[in-house]
């Protein structure tokens, strides 16, 4: 049975408001800092994680005093420098990686996103520590949290209302309001490929794919052995039964044409005309037992000509392929 862990969103946008408000006046307005930041931040929530890079791609507009980047980050930062802890260990790492590698973390002051959760003795905290460490925990409760100096604005993406892993977290979806997201590893998927078991693609399905990584993610889920069904044998291993090496890996000529490989698209990814004849070499990995399926030229019509071809001339009808990854 797959596992599967389920996180939900707890906070309103109203308590992130104040959370923010609350960092604003107890944290900023009675600081130093407050020079810097005479008013409190307006606050925008924005609506996917998918829309954080376009929203807050600020790099070149920061404003650099004292050759460092303003901004409520470094006053996070330096609170938690200061707070005395046992040790240090990473927030729901495997999860929030992936989810990361889909967001710009510059600046973040608050929220999961920051992945630092300290193992504190309250004990030993100040008053003004104690009161930051309190803020701190409830921003966790957010996924992200990032200021923008140039604006005053604090931009905000809430844990999605339903946040899903499967499979030792290989497999992603998320749902925030109408919007909801499916990803095998860190490639996003429509959402027949996600929840299709396996055995139940039918190879065709590929012709619905337009983009190569979820072609990809497709061949993976299906397997290379249901997928070589939808081809025609070119040539055989079988072809050469003196050939111990050649029906060791395996190997074959397999026509893809079938699964209508694209031959002529424009700049705008229109086909204009697809290949009548997409051979590929089918062989197993020798080390690992791995099956693969890689193209080759359209001259290929035989074992002797594919494997020439691949290895750049090499004609020794014997050779073994071992380490294709």
């Amino acid at each position: 049975m797959a596992n599967k862990q389920v996180f939900y969103s707890t906070i309103s946008n109203n308590e992130i408001e104040e959370l923010c408000l609350e960092f604003y006046y107890e944290f900023v307005y009675k600081s130093k800092k407050r020079e810097i930041y005479p008013n409190p931040p307006k606050i925008v929530f924005l609506e996917d994680i998918e829309f954080f890079h376009d929203a807050v791609r600020i790099i070149d507009n920061r404003v650099c005093i004292n050759n460092t980047y303003e901004g409520y980050h470094n006053i996070t930062t330096s609170y938690l420098k200061k707070i005395p802890h046992k040790k240090c260990i990473i927030a729901n790492s495997i999860p929030l990686t992936i989810l990361l590698e889909r967001i710009n973390t510059n600046l973040t002051f608050g929220g999961k996103a920051n992945l630092f959760e300290l193992k504190v003795d309250l004990e030993c905290l100040s008053k003004n520590q104690k009161k930051f460490w309190n803020w701190y925990q409830k921003s966790l409760k957010v996924f992200a949290m990032h200021y923008f100096y140039k604006t005053n604005t604090c931009f905000i993406i809430k844990l999605p209302d339903i946040l899903e892993f499967q499979d030792n977290y290989t497999k992603m979806s998320y749902r925030m309001g109408d919007v909801e997201r499916f990803f095998l590893g860190s490639i996003e998927v429509p959402k027949w490929l996600y929840v299709t078991p396996a055995e139940e693609l039918n190879p065709q399905d590929y012709l619905l794919i337009q983009n190569a990584d979820v072609k990809a993610e497709f061949v993976k889920k299906i397997g290379i052995n249901k997928l070589v069904e939808f081809g025609t044998v070119i040539d055989s291993y079988e072809n050469y039964p003196d050939n111990e090496m050649w029906a060791k890996s395996e190997y074959k000529i397999i026509d893809m044409s079938n699964l209508k490989i694209p031959k002529v698209v424009t700049n705008r990814a229109q086909i204009l005309e697809f290949h009548n004849y997409a051979p590929y070499i089918y062989m197993k990995n020798q080390t690992t037992g791995v099956y693969h399926l890689e193209g080759i030229h359209p001259r290929c019509r035989t074992l002797y000509d594919a494997i020439k071809m691949r290895y750049n001339g090499l004609n020794i009808k014997d050779f073994e392929i071992k380490d294709i990854k």
